[in-house]
């Protein structure tokens, strides 16, 4: 499982996320889920374009998962 550790601003308070890449039934892009401090906080996906979208129950607004996409992309490469 492959396994990666952020950190960034989600609603202005610094927060460790913890990101494990799993593999979703009808997503072509890479899927991960979330966990903040020990807790599930749901899935995203990556979309066409390289933006991160929710699946399922959206926890995070549409500028934390831009934050979240961009800092993945940066341990990514």
């Amino acid at each position: 499982m492959d396994r990666i550790n952020i950190q960034c601003l989600i609603d202005g308070q610094p927060t460790e996320l913890q990101l494990d890449k799993k593999a979703m039934p009808g997503e072509a892009g890479p899927c991960f889920m979330i966990t903040a401090n020990g807790y599930f906080k749901g899935y995203i996906s990556r979309k066409k374009g390289g933006d991160y979208q929710p699946l399922g129950v959206q926890y995070y607004t549409a500028l934390d998962l831009q934050t979240i996409g961009a800092e993945l992309r940066a341990h990514i490469k």
